[in-house]
């Protein structure tokens, strides 16, 4: 989306990324505000309905569950729309418009959609996995932001094929240190108020970067 003088054509675009890649962070932000008018109780309903919490998801598999529920796998994804504060979503809305617009570009808005909410399902999922039946709550969309990174791994380094290979090594050496070196500092975990739930990153980078592999020749 751009907006720009036609009666000055040198005046650059405010906005120069891509169309979805805006429409999904103002969605985003949207949710955020709507989020923070509702009433206490309101708000209080709205995280335990959204959030994602691997208890209520893997309890729909436990022998004498209830099955599969629509509202729980629902909220592998409705809990990207949620976030605890406005750092929380001001990180993720820098990070989606780097890496968003790159991968718009580059693949397409359908492909696009696809990396984000199925990185979104694979933070989920790599956070269930390491935490088992935790009755935490996760909310934000930083799995399906690293996704985007992930996806965009290979369209950073762009030199010759050594170079590039090490470039890229080096990127992802980088992404994984750092949630290394957040899980070593004790601030994994619970994506609510502090806690920074580095299990999804991962999780959310390993899937946009084999999304990339298969959906972007």
């Amino acid at each position: 989306m751009s907006f720009f003088s036609q009666k000055n054509p040198k005046n650059k675009p405010v906005f120069n990324s891509p169309p979805a890649t805006i429409w999904l962070c103002g969605i985003l932000i949207a949710a955020h505000i709507l989020y923070l008018i509702l009433p206490i109780e309101l708000q209080n309903e709205t995280f335990q309905n959204f959030s994602f919490i691997p208890l209520l998801f893997l309890s729909q598999f436990a022998e004498g569950g209830p099955g599969i529920v629509s509202e729980r796998m629902l909220q592998l994804v409705t809990y990207v729309f949620l976030h605890a504060d406005l750092m929380h979503i001001l990180i993720n809305l820098g990070l989606l418009l780097a890496f968003g617009s790159l991968i718009e570009r580059t693949a397409g808005v359908s492909k696009f959609i696809i990396i984000f909410f199925a990185s979104a399902i694979g933070g989920a999922l790599a956070m269930t996995w390491w935490v088992g039946p935790s009755p935490i709550s996760m909310i934000g969309a930083s799995g399906a932001v690293y996704g985007l990174i992930g996806a965009a791994t290979r369209f950073l380094f762009v030199h010759e094929v050594g170079a590039r290979q090490h470039g890229t090594l080096i990127f992802v050496a980088v992404i994984m240190g750092l949630n290394i070196l957040i899980a070593l500092m004790g601030w994994g975990g619970l994506v609510h108020a502090t806690q920074i739930a580095w299990q999804a990153h991962v999780g959310g980078f390993i899937f946009g970067l084999v999304l990339s592999q298969i959906l972007i020749r």
